[in-house]
């Protein structure tokens, strides 16, 4: 699994690129990320 995070200052951005058979457990695990950066008030975007 390769795992890309941007910041623009404004936004963060997390992007998981990882293979098939992986995919539902990564996407869990995003979006657990987005809970806990949403809920320090860092505006999130998460996608695998």
């Amino acid at each position: 699994m390769h795992l890309v995070v941007r910041s623009d200052g404004e936004r963060t951005r997390v992007v998981a690129v990882c293979a098939p058979s992986l995919r539902e457990r990564v996407e869990r695990a995003l979006a657990h990320v987005r809970f806990v950066l949403v809920g320090g008030g860092v505006r999130a975007e998460v996608a695998s």
